[in-house]
């Protein structure tokens, strides 16, 4: 069993875009499709696949900024 963070690319997107969340998390996170299009337009965010022997088993997308003299981040 390998697990591995890998950028989402042309080549493995379609397989992010087709994960989906349990029911009850449907009001608290966007669908992959919609992060990965905000990634695209907002150069400060990061895309990951999470993979279990290369195969996209679950997303990351994480945004780092910086303020003032301070930097932070979040996932979600």
């Amino acid at each position: 069993m390998n697990i591995t963070l890998t950028n989402v690319d042309k080549n493995n997107y379609e397989d992010v875009c087709d994960l989906s969340v349990a029911e009850s998390q449907y009001d608290y996170v966007a669908e992959n499709m919609w992060s990965l299009v905000e990634s695209k337009f907002n150069p400060s965010y990061q895309t990951r696949a999470i993979c279990l022997d290369e195969k996209p088993v679950d997303f990351s997308c994480g945004c780092l900024k910086q303020l003032r003299e301070y930097q932070f981040g979040y996932l979600w």
